[in-house]
């Protein structure tokens, strides 16, 4: 697979290491040139930093002109920007109530609900560079979660806790089994919400 840099970052090679500009966040960002994926216009490389260069939203699938249209039915490119729209509306509003309610009435009226495949998420995960949001646990999280139960899928939005120091951290789960992940270590966060 192929990579482009996202919008708002920059990148040059120097020596072995690529280093990226994030503008958005004022930050740099320094990878091993052989351990960097092939990144368009940049680098040709094997892809073993891929996922965590993805994870920092600062690079992102290339997809030519039309290749999403043609892959993506519009029931789910439609059914996951309904799930990002709602997601960002009520985190904007700082109102987890709204967020939990809407996922809690959403499974009400989802009847016969399956597990989630790793298609399921794949397809999340490939259209979520066209969400203009940066990678927040919380946020991706809740939108995939209302992704797939609005697929039909069970899932469960699931906030943790842990202390010494303090984080808080979100993730899917589907029968009691972690769906999707942002790298952390779920099992060191008590959970305190579910939905």
């Amino acid at each position: 697979m192929t990579y482009e840099l996202a919008p708002l970052v920059r990148a040059c090679v120097n020596g072995e290491n690529i280093i990226f500009l994030d503008l958005r966040r004022d930050r740099y960002w320094c990878v091993a040139r052989n351990e960097a994926p092939a990144i368009r216009d940049l680098v040709e490389g094997s892809g073993a930093s891929a996922g965590r260069l993805s994870a920092l939203d600062l690079i992102r699938p290339c997809i030519r002109e039309g290749e999403l249209a043609r892959s993506t039915p519009l029931a789910t490119a439609a059914r996951f920007v309904r799930s990002c729209a709602l997601t960002a509306m009520v985190l904007r509003a700082k109102r987890l109530d709204l967020l939990f309610g809407a996922i809690s009435g959403r499974k009400r009226h989802a009847a016969h609900r399956r597990a989630p495949s790793v298609t399921d998420v794949a397809e999340f995960e490939r259209l979520r560079p066209w969400w203009p949001r940066a990678r927040v646990c919380l946020f991706d999280s809740a939108a995939l979660t209302l992704f797939l139960i609005n697929g039909s899928r069970r899932a469960d939005l699931v906030i943790g806790v842990r202390t010494n120091p303090f984080a808080a951290h979100a993730w899917v789960e589907a029968d009691g089994a972690v769906v999707a992940d942002q790298g952390e270590q779920c099992s060191s966060f008590t959970p305190i919400a579910r939905v």
